[in-house]
């Protein structure tokens, strides 16, 4: 039976001042507040633990200040966690903390194993770049030099992404959706094993963002990617994701399918979520 590629065990993040004695009680499990009314620290996460698996969409759904975004930060290695674990198969065969690389180690990981997409495209895009460059600029992060067998390759990562006629044209003049694909193309550039996919339709027209959709499941399809989406909308979460958790207050509230989540949630939380969304 095969492993799974992400294991996330009782993960947690503080933020703000030093923890009062023994544990916070905004780290109780029957506390609804992130912020502990002693000491004042701020629990991004608590006790966080989820398995994805080879191929998998795996949805982090929640509202705003969940905890989604703190998340994706300790899995691309722009946070490190206060206490809890998270291993990936990739590194150590998924034995030791992925948190324990070295910085040299990270940057491999970051530049060949992992891919992410932002909400906000400038967050990973060169506006004064071109399309092509984009994409080609993340090879090189990996050690790639040899510029046709990169240019080929960029042109085939932005042909998935419906914009193969686009590889010159300086990103700053392309529309937000065609923004959005370019990121994609540059994420997928050195072919990742998990892409982390953070927001990656909102503030799109309707229109595009379906079209976005469509085409991150099928690249999805095509290369057997596994993904970890985090979202605030059932409807992107309905599309893309077969499995999800919800995050309230940083803590994992309900776990399941998300047609089991949508359909028949057993979390008051769940329940208010799914209702306003429909």
């Amino acid at each position: 039976m095969a492993n799974p590629v992400i294991r996330v065990e009782n993960l947690s993040l503080r933020h703000g001042a030093r923890p009062c004695a023994g544990n916070c009680p905004a780290m109780e499990a029957t506390t609804q507040s992130a912020v502990c009314p002693v000491c004042g620290a701020v629990w991004a996460l608590r006790d966080v633990s989820f398995e994805v698996w080879p191929g998998e969409i795996f949805g982090i759904v929640g509202e705003s200040g969940a905890g989604k975004t703190s998340l994706i930060d300790m899995l691309d290695f722009r946070a490190e966690p206060t206490s809890g674990a998270i291993y990936y198969n990739g590194w150590r065969e998924g034995k030791q903390p992925l948190h324990d690389a070295s910085a040299e180690e990270r940057r491999a990981l970051r530049n060949s194993d992992l891919g992410i997409v932002y909400q906000n495209p400038r967050r990973a895009l060169m506006m004064g770049m071109s399309a092509g460059g984009n994409v080609i600029e993340r090879m090189l992060a990996a050690g790639e030099r040899h510029i046709g067998r990169m240019r080929s390759r960029a042109h085939g990562h932005l042909d998935h992404m419906e914009l193969g006629d686009r590889m010159d044209v300086e990103t700053m003049t392309l529309s937000a959706g065609m923004r959005q694909r370019v990121q994609i193309a540059r994420a997928l550039a050195n072919r990742p094993q998990v892409l982390l996919l953070d927001e990656p339709t909102t503030g799109l027209d309707l229109s595009v963002q379906a079209r976005t959709l469509d085409l991150i499941r099928k690249v999805q399809r095509e290369l057997g990617l596994t993904v970890i989406l985090v979202t605030h909308d059932w409807g992107v979460l309905r599309l893309l994701a077969r499995r999800a958790i919800v995050l309230k207050a940083g803590r994992v509230v309900e776990s399941g399918m998300v047609t089991q989540l949508m359909e028949d949630p057993q979390a008051p939380y769940t329940q208010l979520l799914v209702s306003s969304a429909l």
